[in-house]
């Protein structure tokens, strides 16, 4: 069994929608946050300039759009582990190296890195949730199989994976 699928099987006996709700806040965050660098791009390259000794905006940019993209998809349900996955580094280097000097932003952003930090490994290991784009679209899925207007043709067309996401390998 797949390490994803147990992870599933095991956040599927602690589900509720306080974590959906996080799920969502923690969205939230990551999305402002990324609102936040976009329209401040001259404190993010000055941020950059004192912390790291270089700065470029493109890396701004980058970040900026990293946050915005990934903090959608965590905000919707979808790819969440993989969201988060990308994002863990980020939010680490920000907290570790940006926000330990709390001289520049104040403690409430330290705390604010430090719980977004710890939300994102939450969910990494937990995934979706309940209310979700992805449940929603595996449930539909779902549904359609059961169904009994399509013909046993259009079933093996839904059920057939893509040969790039066919990842069994033969044993040996």
């Amino acid at each position: 069994m797949k390490l994803t699928q147990q992870l599933d099987l095991w956040s599927a006996k602690f589900r509720s929608g306080l974590t959906d709700c996080l799920r969502i806040v923690l969205g939230l965050i990551i999305l402002v946050k990324g609102f936040e660098f976009l329209f401040d791009m001259a404190g993010m390259v000055q941020t950059m300039q004192v912390e790291f000794g270089f700065s470029n905006i493109v890396i701004v940019q980058i970040l900026a759009g990293i946050h915005l993209y990934f903090g959608f998809f965590i905000l919707l349900g979808l790819m969440t582990r993989l969201s988060s996955a990308v994002l863990i580094p980020i939010v680490t280097i920000a907290t570790v190296y940006v926000n330990v000097n709390f001289a520049n932003s104040g403690i409430g952003e330290f705390l604010l890195s430090a719980v977004t930090l710890c939300l994102l490994l939450f969910f990494f290991i937990y995934g979706n949730g309940d209310f979700s784009v992805y449940r929603f679209w595996m449930d539909s899925k779902r549904s359609r199989l059961t169904d009994a207007s399509i013909d046993e043709s259009e079933r093996m067309q839904i059920n057939a994976k893509p040969p790039f996401l066919d990842f069994n390998v033969p044993n040996e």
